[in-house]
């Protein structure tokens, strides 16, 4: 059997584990010994530890997700690292499907947050050096809220570029998906502070419709209008948003105001988010 039926073959054992919720079938992808004879291809081998980490998480085995991602960041190539390093420290996240006792989640996180420190020094290698930083502050942003550090929050920005990603590259659904699939967690950020210069800032980058972002209109249309237009051109975008949806409910007391701004959004009650958004400052 060639390394690439191996790779393939356990891929697909994985996703139709998680596609049919059987935990028998995510148990035996784990329980395989042949991600090994993938080691000489580094790229393959380092996606498998990956989804083998996934898999603990799953299970509420952190420890061994973490073994999991840390040897598989060896092999891994050094233009994917940062975006290893972003879904490493994001499975601290899957915590919050078990608890919401922040005596037993603030620590996950601040190792979620060392995490995304050490992710820095791969930014270089990403495809772009300014968006894997946004990328980074976004979720070290996200996490220092949900840990009450909402000052510390506001400084994850203080050298961020926001310079508008190029129409081209915002339509081609496969670049830069690790931006996309955590955009959401920032603006839920400039959201949670009323921040209504973070929120234009966030918005600026991945808008396309600058007759509105930058015309005689309230804020929440801006928003409003940019979020529908990621909506059906981002999937990843999609995704984290219903994401951020479901985990509201452990972590409310430490975003409020998203909370609330998630509730408007789904009835929808277009006058009261305009109201909402009228208060950031």
């Amino acid at each position: 059997m060639s390394t690439v039926d191996i790779y393939d073959s356990l891929v697909s054992q994985f996703e139709k584990g998680i596609a049919d919720n059987n935990s028998k079938m995510i148990q035996d992808f784990l329980n395989s010994d042949r991600a090994e004879s993938l080691k000489e291809s580094p790229s393959q081998y380092s996606v498998i530890k990956e989804l083998r980490a996934k898999a603990y998480t799953l299970f509420g085995q952190f420890m061994d997700a973490d073994v999991e991602y840390k040897e598989g960041l060896e092999y891994c190539l050094e233009a994917q690292r940062c975006e290893y390093m972003v879904n490493w420290a994001l499975s601290n996240l899957t915590l919050l499907s078990i608890t919401n006792d922040p005596k037993e989640y603030v620590p996950t996180l601040r190792l979620g947050l060392k995490l995304l420190d050490e992710a820095e020094k791969y930014a270089a290698n990403y495809v772009s050096e300014e968006y894997a930083l946004l990328t980074l502050a976004n979720v070290k942003a996200f996490f220092l809220i949900l840990i009450n550090e909402n000052d510390l929050a506001r400084t994850c920005y203080s050298e961020c570029a926001f310079t508008p990603i190029p129409v081209d590259v915002y339509n081609d659904k496969k670049a830069m998906q690790m931006v996309f699939a955590n955009y959401f967690k920032g603006l839920s950020v400039a959201i949670e502070l009323k921040d209504k210069e973070l929120l234009m800032n966030l918005m600026k980058v991945i808008s396309i419709d600058d007759g509105v972002l930058y015309g005689d209109h309230g804020l929440f249309k801006k928003f409003y209008v940019m979020m529908m237009d990621a909506f059906d051109s981002r999937s990843e975008f999609g995704a984290e948003f219903d994401n951020i949806f479901r985990l509201m409910n452990k972590v409310e007391e430490a975003y409020p105001t998203l909370k609330h701004f998630l509730k408007l959004i789904s009835k929808p009650d277009f006058e009261n988010l305009e109201k909402l958004f009228s208060e950031f400052k």
